[in-house]
Formats: structure tokens, C-alpha cells, sequence
């Protein structure tokens, strides 16, 4: 089984750069988003994300859907 990985042209030695496979935000091998514990959509469009602290604390953030125009 090979692991999947985005392939983007153009790289510095005339071949291809290799951008590897997302991975859970907890695991220990994660690069984006180190601090990030959880993520949960509560409701369509709705992104609860628990990050860790330092000191050992925890933030609770919500991202929701703009509003449409009036």
C-alpha cells in the first residue's frame, strides 16, 4: 500500500515537490496544527476546535457561518 501524498510541479530540482497526506490534529506527527486537540461540527457549517494551552489549559473555539447579504 502506498501513501497518498499531493504532488505539486514546479519544485526547486526540476521535479515534482511531494506534500504528505493530512494526518488527525492529535496525532503526535501532526505539522499544521500542533496544538489542536479536537475539532466537531456541532451543526452544518459549524466548527467547535479545542486547543491545548500552556500550563496545561484548554481554549474552546467556535467558527460559524457568515451571515448571508440582506
Amino acid at each position: 500500500m502506498t501513501t497518498p501524498t499531493l504532488r505539486i510541479g514546479g519544485g526547486t530540482d526540476g521535479g515534482d515537490a511531494a506534500v504528505p497526506a493530512p494526518i488527525p490534529p492529535d496525532d503526535p506527527e501532526a505539522w499544521y496544527a500542533p496544538d489542536v486537540r479536537a475539532q466537531y461540527e456541532s451543526a452544518p457549517g459549524v466548527v467547535a476546535t479545542i486547543r491545548e494551552r500552556d500550563g496545561g489549559r484548554f481554549s474552546y473555539d467556535a467558527r460559524e457561518p457568515p451571515l448571508s447579504p440582506a
